[in-house]
């Protein structure tokens, strides 16, 4: 009789949560459907206790564009979804995306620096790990996901 190794217990993390649904959200998304990835978005809520504002960093330029604007719409979608959810408090929220075109010199640093001015309380991004780890010391101690 074969034996069969028992499964192994994935970690659990709200990060790791939220990154697994905008990776899908993002899957599904179409690029040519959202707002432009340099406005705001904004999803207000009637009789909201505060507003939680995000920020993201992503490459909407050179050649992860595509990749940067589907992220960008998948996030959007998941903002929407956890807004929908009707067992929350209501809150509004703000999402603030700057573009890094995955240039890990002074662009991630910047658009980091930028989003951390703006009161941002965590900040999704980079595609490209050479950003995301120019943009780490930048925010601290924001949660960079």
């Amino acid at each position: 009789m074969p034996r069969y190794a028992k499964p192994r217990e994935l970690p659990r993390s709200p990060a790791l949560v939220c990154c697994l649904l905008a990776a899908l959200a993002a899957s599904q998304a179409d690029p040519e459907a959202v707002i432009p990835p340099w406005a705001e978005f904004k999803l207000p809520k009637a009789g909201a206790l505060a507003a939680i504002k995000i920020g993201c960093i992503l490459p909407f330029s050179g050649d992860n564009g595509a990749k940067g604007i589907a992220a960008r719409n998948g996030i959007i979608m998941a903002i929407t979804a956890i807004a929908a959810n009707t067992s929350l408090p209501p809150v509004s929220f703000e999402l603030s995306c700057k573009d890094t075109a995955c240039n890990a010199n002074n662009s991630a640093a910047a658009a980091a620096a930028e989003l951390k001015t703006a009161g941002v309380v965590a900040v999704i991004g980079d595609v490209c790990s050479s950003a995301s780890l120019a943009a780490k010391d930048a925010l601290a101690p924001i949660l960079l996901m």
